[in-house]
This record gives C-alpha cells, sequence and structure tokens, in this order.
C-alpha cells in the first residue's frame, strides 16, 4: 500500500499473477475490481517488484494444498486470506518495532502518504487520480496534504515558469543608462510591448489576439525608428 496507493481490500485482492512486465524494464501490477468497480495497472519502482517477488517466494513455502485452494497472493498457511484485522494488528506490530513516534498508523494512511509523496515529486493531480482509482478528482483532493514547504516550492516554480513565458526576445535595444529623450522613449516602448504581450497571451480570441500583434510589431517599428535617433543606441541596418 505505501509502494503502490492501493487500498486495503485491493491489497488483499491480489491475485498470485498480479505481476506484470511491460517490457523495457517497467513493471506494474494488476489491481482487481473494488470498491469503485474499476480495474488498473499501476506502476512499480524496482522497490515494489521486489515485495511482490518476496510475497510470491514467501506463498511458494506454503503447503501445496493451501497454494492451489487460493487464487489470492496474501494468503495464510491454510490458504484463507487474510483478515483487516490480522493485517491492521501485523502493521501496528511493526510500527513499535521501528520505534515509530506516531502515535496511531493505520493502513489507510500508508494510501495518503503515497498520494502526497507523488504530488511531491511532480506528479499531476490527474495522474495520481487514476493510480489511487478514483472516479472523481474531488476524492483525490482530500488525500492530498499540502504543506507550506509545499506551498512555497510550488509558487517558486510558478513565478519562475511565467517569468520565461513573459520574457521578450532581445530585439537590440540598449540598456544602457542615457540622458538623451529618445532612451526614456524607448523604454516606455519596451513596458507597452511587454504589456501587450502578456495580455495577447491570455486572450483565447484568435482576431483580438492578431490585432494585438500587428500593434506590438508597429511599436518595435517604432523603436527601431527611435534607436536611429539616440546617438547612443545601435542602429539597425
Amino acid at each position: 500500500m505505501r509502494t503502490t496507493g492501493l487500498r486495503i481490500g485491493e491489497c488483499l485482492n491480489l491475485a498470485v499473477d498480479c505481476l506484470r512486465d511491460l517490457g523495457d524494464h517497467q513493471w506494474a501490477i494488476r489491481v482487481p475490481l473494488g470498491k469503485m468497480h474499476t480495474e488498473r495497472l499501476v506502476p512499480l519502482d524496482e522497490q515494489g517488484r521486489g515485495l511482490i517477488e518476496r510475497l510470491q517466494d514467501l506463498r511458494n513455502r506454503a503447503p501445496a494444498q493451501a497454494r492451489q485452494s487460493s487464487p489470492f497472493l496474501l494468503m495464510r498457511k491454510d490458504g484463507s486470506r487474510p483478515s483487516y484485522g490480522r493485517v491492521a494488528t501485523t502493521l501496528r506490530k511493526a510500527v513499535r518495532k521501528a520505534h515509530c513516534s506516531a502515535s496511531r498508523i493505520t493502513t489507510h494512511q500508508m494510501r495518503h502518504t503515497f498520494a502526497t509523496e507523488m504530488l511531491r515529486g511532480g506528479a499531476s493531480l490527474l495522474a495520481v487520480k487514476t493510480l489511487l482509482g478514483h472516479t472523481k478528482i474531488e476524492m483525490t483532493l482530500r488525500y492530498v496534504e499540502v504543506s507550506q514547504v509545499d506551498l512555497q516550492r510550488e509558487y517558486s516554480l510558478a513565478r519562475a515558469k511565467l517569468a520565461s513565458l513573459y520574457q521578450l526576445p532581445n530585439r537590440g535595444i540598449p540598456h544602457e543608462k542615457s540622458t538623451h529623450p529618445c532612451f526614456s522613449a524607448l523604454h516606455c516602448i519596451v513596458d507597452a510591448m511587454h504589456f501587450l504581450e502578456m495580455h495577447r497571451r491570455g486572450l483565447s480570441d484568435s482576431k483580438q489576439q492578431l490585432t494585438t500583434q500587428r500593434l506590438i510589431n508597429r511599436l518595435i517599428k517604432v523603436s527601431s525608428k527611435l534607436k536611429k535617433l539616440n546617438p547612443q543606441g545601435p542602429a539597425e541596418g
């Protein structure tokens, strides 16, 4: 559950042959019909694949009669499937053995942790929704824990991306300080071009986008003529 985000019921219902080799060192497990009546393939990393293989090895140590009577990956020695309570008790014992500081750990918390970790790692909300087997995005949002650290990181990344999107290409406009009046006019035109470009990228109407682009092109021509009048600015050919 910690590695795949499965529900406890889905985990207990995994078939013995749930591991799928997708080729090119890509692995997944087939999750059977569960709570939402959906079947899906959940990707596995090397750690997850190793866990499945270890469980299969433990299962193979059970008596042949028990193995033949059970189609499930998780199986007790008599061939029966572990109960929800049995899994919860086993988890509590593991928590105590690991000296975990949390007062109470449940199986469902591992599903929450998986979802939050995937989002922090860069997975989209839609991808996490599919991984968890949700039918509605609102269900996924309830699993997401957003800390202040997450907010600060996402904010910084978004601002950096916006800065690169709105950066105009270098058109040879001089940046050195000057007292020439044309220099001040050039800076005003550059600002106007910048705001128009930001406005154009937010437009959904193609005609308005074209009109705005034409205005920007006109300003480019004006700035080119101004640079020729500015003795400190490079003249364009």
